[in-house]
């Protein structure tokens, strides 16, 4: 975690020095500040990117981090389709109580009270499936056992290291 910080604080550092750093040649400048411009436009790929060297780092999994994520997004997209859902059944019951005198009022909240109740045993099931995730993601599973917690050296990479209670720590780990 303490590397991904790191990364995180050398991209706005970087950002900082370039955003003050006094250039002559008004070519170069123009081109530092359209980058700058850039970086600020699209932050989400400039953290990526200060992040790849970790991602390329756990590329080589044993598919559990996936399997993970992807139950993840499956449950979000139930999520998605049941807001769908309750807020069409809201609408229904919305208008009518607005309006209990036009005609099929009465039907129309019917319809979304059904509607609605409909969706208890999805929402139970989908209670379940994201406490069953949480309960596989809290086991920290996925994550590979550090090098240290089984005494073995620490590989130095390529030399990009930074140094914590004086032990060498690469930046990909």
């Amino acid at each position: 975690m303490i590397d991904y910080r790191a990364h995180l604080t050398a991209l706005a550092a970087c950002e900082k020095t370039l955003g003050t750093l006094p250039l002559s040649d008004p070519g170069l400048a123009a081109k530092r500040d359209e980058q700058l411009d850039q970086l600020k436009g699209e932050r989400a790929s400039a953290v990526l990117g200060a992040l790849a060297d970790h991602l390329l780092a756990h590329a080589a999994s044993d598919g559990s981090e996936l399997s993970l994520l992807t139950r993840a997004a499956d449950l979000w997209r139930q999520g998605l389709d049941l807001y769908a859902v309750v807020g069409a059944s809201r609408a229904d019951i919305e208008s009518a109580l607005l309006d209990p005198a036009a005609p099929g009022a009465a039907d129309k909240f019917n319809d979304g009270v059904a509607q609605f109740r409909q969706q208890a045993p999805i929402v139970q099931q989908a209670g379940e499936a994201i406490e069953a995730l949480r309960a596989d993601v809290m086991r920290l599973a996925h994550i590979p056992e550090h090098p240290r917690q089984a005494d073995r050296d620490i590989p130095s990479g390529d030399g990009a290291t930074s140094s914590w209670r004086g032990a060498p720590m690469p930046w990909y780990a």
